[in-house]
């Protein structure tokens, strides 16, 4: 059986699953009914689901948009807009920007240095590289920052 797992609901993001649904019988994986309608699986919050075969961690990080999905396989995070080498998804006010910033936190940073991050745009990256490299949620550089304030 295939699967697809949709990181959010961008228009500009879903439009190549009409095609892939002309191709393939996938199952759709979502945060978001409104992606594939009654043919959507809709997880919520944290958990874990068989694709293919695959055992694939869910885990809900809302604040680049409030259905905002990253899945995990194995040692390697696919975060759609979540976060991307050295930034963090955009955000539409100051209030999901730290609530983007404290679940990438707790919920992707917490997790081995060597595990990959492969984002929806730009290349790959490792969650210690983000750590040490990413403005907006490694502690290197809020150190910095609150030290230069």
């Amino acid at each position: 059986m295939t699967g697809v797992l949709i990181t959010h609901n961008h228009e500009n993001h879903v439009h190549g699953l009409k095609t892939l649904r002309k191709i393939y019988s996938p199952v759709v994986y979502a945060a978001d009914y409104e992606v594939a309608g009654n043919q959507t699986v809709v997880l919520h919050g944290d958990g874990a689901i068989t694709v293919a075969g695959l055992q694939v961690q869910y885990l809900s990080i809302p604040g680049h948009s409030s259905d905002s999905m990253v899945y995990k396989i194995g040692n390697v995070f696919f975060t759609g807009d979540t976060i991307q080498s050295g930034i963090i998804g955009d955000t539409n006010s100051q209030y999901s920007h730290r609530l983007l910033c404290s679940n990438i936190q707790t919920k992707i940073l917490s997790q081995n240095d060597e595990f990959v991050l492969m984002p929806g745009h730009g290349p790959p990256s490792t969650i210690g590289a983000e750590k040490k490299f990413n403005l907006d949620v490694s502690t290197e550089s809020r150190e910095q920052t609150a030290t230069e304030e």
